[in-house]
């Protein structure tokens, strides 16, 4: 198969979609360096395989209908294979998180040819972006006073916040 790390560049894909062009960013140093660490071979076909969110793209929207529209936009295209749906938005996390998350098969013209390459897609209102942006780096920074305290009120704001993206 194609050697993927034939170059030491980052890679940036173009995907065509029915409503946008969008530019995924590949972080092949850290690609290779999780391939690494569960032994898998550093060829296009067994990462594909073995990795299921090689790319990422975050969707942000206006309203949580709007989520539903994109998801259905997504799965009618025909050249991508939903492969796994995360509703988080009617089954939010225990600490509040809501997103709706499709893995999707997409196919990545490479200079051997066409192959099916796994990208998470989060999509999302602005409310839910600018709540799960606050929430990852407060739990990321080491030291927060009250930490328990704090996480119970983003709770909250992610509760309130649900509610006007509701309305």
């Amino acid at each position: 198969g194609l050697d993927l790390f034939a170059s030491e560049d980052d890679y940036d894909l173009i995907v065509l979609d029915p409503f946008d062009i969008f530019a995924l960013d590949i972080d092949l140093g850290e690609l290779k360096e999780w391939a690494k660490k569960k032994n898998i071979p550093l060829t296009i076909d067994a990462i594909t395989t073995e990795i299921k969110d090689i790319a990422g793209v975050r969707i942000i929207c206006s309203f949580t209908e709007d989520i539903y529209k994109i998801a259905e936009i997504i799965k009618n295209n025909i050249d991508m294979e939903i492969l796994e749906i995360k509703d988080y938005i009617k089954n939010p996390k225990p600490n509040g998180y809501r997103s709706l998350h499709l893995t999707v098969s997409i196919p990545v013209f490479l200079s051997d040819g066409a192959h099916n390459v796994p990208v998470e897609v989060q999509i999302r209102t602005i409310g839910m972006d600018f709540w799960a942006s606050l929430e990852h780096k407060m739990r990321y920074k080491k030291d927060i006073a009250n930490a328990d305290e704090i996480f119970d009120e983003l709770r909250l704001c992610a509760d309130i916040i649900a509610k006007t993206d509701n309305k």
